[in-house]
């Protein structure tokens, strides 16, 4: 399951990066950053999603965000990828796509509050 979106936003690239990074790391179970310009967050729990299942809290469904920035001139390109990251499963139910498009939604209303995107493509 892979969730993408273009945005842009009126800060620079360095300025998304440290924003992203502050706004989404108290909630990572890990941070990397895979090249320049790209941040690789792991958010949610995956204990939560095996007891619980599906019908967790959105910001508790296990997730991978990467937020890779460009610069071009005074605005920055973003482009967000969700893909789902529970583990290994025999299958996958529409809930957990569900719960999946859900906690993207969330988080790109959170960036936009932040004032991180602009405008989403």
């Amino acid at each position: 399951m892979v969730f993408e979106e273009q945005a842009t936003s009126d800060l620079s690239a360095a300025e998304v990066m440290e924003a992203a990074t502050r706004l989404l790391s108290p909630r990572a179970r890990r941070v990397t950053r895979p090249a320049p310009g790209s941040v690789v967050l792991a958010l949610g729990s995956r204990l939560k999603y095996r007891l619980i299942g599906a019908a967790v809290a959105t910001r508790d469904v296990p997730v991978k965000l990467r937020v890779d920035v460009n610069s071009n001139g005074l605005r920055s390109r973003l482009k967000l990828t969700l893909t789902s990251d529970e583990g290994w499963y025999l299958f996958a139910t529409w809930r957990r796509d569900a719960a999946c498009e859900a906690s993207f939604n969330d988080l790109l209303k959170d960036m936009r509050q932040a004032g991180i995107i602009a405008a989403v493509d």
